[in-house]
């Protein structure tokens, strides 16, 4: 029972509301979560919900299939926009003949593009077995600490806190199999990156966190061996963050951190007028109300701009539904689905991206689009990352103000942001580095493994 002794010891470090950080320490910050909560609720709920997840999750074959050689790196994806972040590392260290075992979600790994790009990150039976007799040890202490913590914790949520259960057993032994030089993870908050990241720390194993999407002051603190932040911005929030860890952490260590940029891969928006349609985009975020995205796309649409509008990947399926029924009757309005289409596909169809809180934003600039900030509904936390205060994007306050930024006909009265805005959120930005962000990572960590020094090679490499 020794993997027994090990999980007891990770979760006097970490317990099951640090590592369901969001749901255990910050629902009260996240309206998303509370907006997005589960249609049926209730413990008993929770707890068949639970049970349900680890039978999906678990299979009649080992995973990754076959026995586990020792590898330089180990990766794991829990989301689309994960894989998006770390897929140019990933293939940069391949190329450079570094073995990479990458797990992800399988839902999101059969399509064409991830196949045999990324292993399931399935449940081996006896995982499953662990995972049951630690829930019902542990389970019934925790409901008890939840107990007078906010309702939906123990109504909505209770399950996401029992996901540790299978994923602490699980990545115990992933990583003594495979014996992995440095851990990878693009998240730094979700049950199951804090998982991984948990038993890294304990086993030794050296932690890097690879940015994927802006961050904020209600992130956990960061606490990995190597942090590649995109830029300025994310370092200052990460300070910030430095009291949001639990009272006990025992093993996780201080990071150093590099400023690589945005690791995604995109593509530069070519020049108007090269004979191919360019659109206007909305993109969608989880706070945003549908009802208000389909009223402003149909009002731009009447107007006779070309709109490409693009929900959330984690958009409940009626909301999507819902979105196609009611704009299906526009010719020129066309729908990208982020299941489908990564980010730099979409932005190279754009001329401006209209969103609110969401790192689209800076990934259009990145690229030459136009970011314009506009709020479908009133926010609780307007400007979230500052992209209007640091002069990132213009600020459409109504839809008047949109019209004019957008132009007649979509040719946007606005040049975009200058250099240095969109520096500071990636550092890479008119670098030699711009665009081999997954490359200057692949060449940093190379660096390190050996033993060498990396001052030479990102724009700036700074403590925490």
């Amino acid at each position: 029972m020794s993997w027994y002794r090990d999980v007891n010891k990770i979760l006097a470090s970490e317990p099951e509301t640090w590592l369901a950080y969001l749901h255990g320490q910050r629902l009260e910050d996240m309206p998303a979560l509370l907006k997005h909560s589960p249609r049926f609720k209730g413990s008993l709920v929770m707890v068949l919900k639970f049970f349900g997840f680890l039978v999906k999750q678990t299979s009649w074959w080992r995973h990754p299939n076959g026995n586990i050689d020792k590898v330089d790196y180990l990766v794991f994806a829990g989301s689309i926009n994960q894989m998006n972040a770390l897929s140019t590392t990933i293939r940069a260290l391949r190329q450079s003949n570094h073995s990479v075992l990458a797990i992800g979600k399988k839902r999101f790994i059969d399509s064409p593009e991830r196949k045999g790009f990324y292993s399931a990150d399935k449940f081996s039976i006896l995982n499953s077995l662990k995972a049951t007799l630690l829930f019902i040890l542990k389970a019934p202490r925790l409901y008890i600490c939840l107990r007078n913590q906010h309702p939906a914790k123990r109504t909505c949520y209770f399950n996401t806190f029992c996901h540790a259960y299978p994923y602490l057993p699980y990545f115990l032994e992933l990583l003594k199999a495979a014996r992995p030089d440095y851990v990878i993870v693009s998240n730094d908050h979700t049950c199951s990156n804090r998982c991984c990241l948990a038993v890294a720390h304990y086993l030794g194993i050296k932690t890097v966190y690879l940015q994927h999407a802006s961050v904020s002051t209600i992130f956990p603190a960061l606490r990995v061996n190597y942090a590649f932040l995109d830029g300025k911005s994310a370092l200052e929030s990460y300070r910030q963050c430095e009291n949001n860890r639990p009272d006990k952490l025992v093993y996780a260590p201080r990071p150093l951190v590099i400023l690589s940029g945005q690791k995604k891969k995109l593509k530069v928006s070519r020049n108007i007028g090269d004979g191919e349609k360019k659109y206007a985009g909305i993109a969608l975020n989880l706070l945003d109300d549908v009802d208000a995205g389909l009223e402003l796309t149909e009002r731009l649409a009447k107007k006779g701009y070309d709109i490409c509008l693009r929900w959330h990947p984690g958009q409940k399926p009626e909301e999507i539904q819902k979105i196609k029924n009611g704009l299906i009757k526009w010719d020129n309005v066309i729908l990208s689905d982020p299941m489908r289409e990564s980010p730099g596909d979409y932005l190279a169809r754009l001329k401006q991206v209209i969103a609110g809180n969401t790192s689209i934003l800076l990934e259009a600039a990145v690229v030459g689009v136009v970011p314009v900030y506009y709020e479908l509904q009133p926010p609780q936390f307007p400007d979230y990352y500052e992209f209007v205060r640091n002069g990132l994007a213009s600020h459409a306050k109504t839809p008047e103000q949109l019209e004019s930024l957008l132009g007649d006909k979509g040719e946007s009265n606005n040049l975009g942001p200058v250099p240095d805005a969109v520096r500071y959120y990636s550092a890479t930005y008119k670098t030699p580095w711009d665009g081999r962000e997954g490359e200057l990572v692949a060449r940093c960590l190379e660096l390190l493994r050996a033993g060498g020094d990396i001052s030479h090679m990102a724009p700036a490499i700074e403590p925490l």
